[in-house]
């Protein structure tokens, strides 16, 4: 994410987590201080079960001894290793940019005898964060690969590139044929973390949703792109999808993108939302509503409803907090 203060909704964190792999940097403060010794971490590092790598392990190895942390942890990559060890190491080296790991990370990534889980971590977190020549040519080369997983990971480490170099290696990847829903949902992720402008055109230029599916996964991170973004062009489909019933999330970033444009004929779906007893009802619609209760292009019949909306408090302006991590840079 951008690296500086920024507020956000609690439920939003939960969506974002949902978007972005299990790499995304925690920031350390929102956590009691780490205070365990060298040989309690390394302890607890080999003996964690494999069900997902624990970042603190990697980031307080780092705090007691950078170097004798990065040796530690690439003596757990060679493949007679334990694999549930490789993906743990992986995951402390890329969550803590270890420059001096990205020559062996590179060569594991690009190992197609390996498995694609080891590998696919290898680029994000492994790659994902040290930046440089490596990582970017590593990454742009595999985007092509035969396994799926490790080219959607490739695709992460493109995204926080953010130039327009790896925009478009991204924007010829959207361009393929043959997509499956899954994978075109992350490449829109991917170009939605760019944070460049132009992502949000090569996202409606190439996301023909003529026929809506019926993936809500897809939905969400189409709206939630859109809503970003905030292209007009894009009205008559997020019109579509704000009205598809069933879909609360795509619908709920649907309304907020109105926000910008509003219009009479997305009132209805706005006022059901709002009526509607889902976990998005109200919270971060409170400019969607105001925008369109000062609009000329509202009707006064229209605006009175969601006028009410507002004094009897059914939406209310949302107290922000920070967002974990936010304060921290990647």
């Amino acid at each position: 994410m951008i690296g500086k203060p920024q507020t956000i909704s609690k439920w939003l964190q939960i969506a974002l987590s949902s978007l972005l792999l299990v790499s995304e940097v925690v920031a350390f403060s929102a956590f009691p201080p780490d205070e365990r010794s060298w040989e309690e971490v390394t302890a607890d590092f080999i003996k964690r079960s494999g069900e997902g790598f624990n970042r603190t392990d990697g980031h307080r190895l780092k705090e007691l001894d950078p170097k004798r942390a990065v040796e530690f942890l690439m003596s757990y990559l060679a493949k007679d290793k334990p694999e549930r060890l490789r993906l743990e190491a992986i995951g402390a080296l890329g969550c803590e940019a270890f420059q001096e790991a990205v020559p062996a990370l590179s060569a594991i990534a690009k190992d197609v005898s390996d498995s694609e889980g080891v590998r696919a971590r290898a680029l994000n977190p492994g790659l994902r964060y040290v930046k440089g020549p490596v990582a970017f040519e590593t990454a742009a080369a595999l985007t092509t690969d035969k396994s799926r997983f490790v080219r959607t990971s490739a695709y992460f480490v493109l995204s926080d590139f953010r130039t327009d170099q790896a925009l478009n290696v991204l924007e010829t990847r959207v361009q393929s044929k043959g997509l499956s829903d899954l994978e075109l949902g992350k490449l829109i992720c991917a170009l939605w973390l760019t944070e460049i402008p132009r992502a949000g055109q090569i996202i409606l230029s190439n996301c023909d949703f003529a026929t809506l599916p019926d993936d809500e996964n897809l939905l969400g991170k189409y709206s939630m792109a859109m809503e970003h973004y905030r292209i007009s062009e894009a009205q008559s489909i997020m019109l579509r999808i704000a009205q598809k019933p069933g879909c609360e999330l795509s619908t709920y970033y649907a309304l907020r993108y109105f926000s910008s444009f509003p219009r009479e004929d997305a009132v209805p779906a706005l006022v059901a939302f709002i009526n509607g007893k889902g976990p998005y009802a109200t919270e971060n619609l409170f400019e969607t509503v105001t925008a369109f209760s000062e609009s000329p292009v509202i009707t006064e019949k229209s605006k009175n409803t969601l006028r009410g909306f507002l004094t009897t408090g059914k939406v209310k302006k949302e107290v922000p907090i920070q967002m974990p991590g936010s304060e921290a840079s990647e």
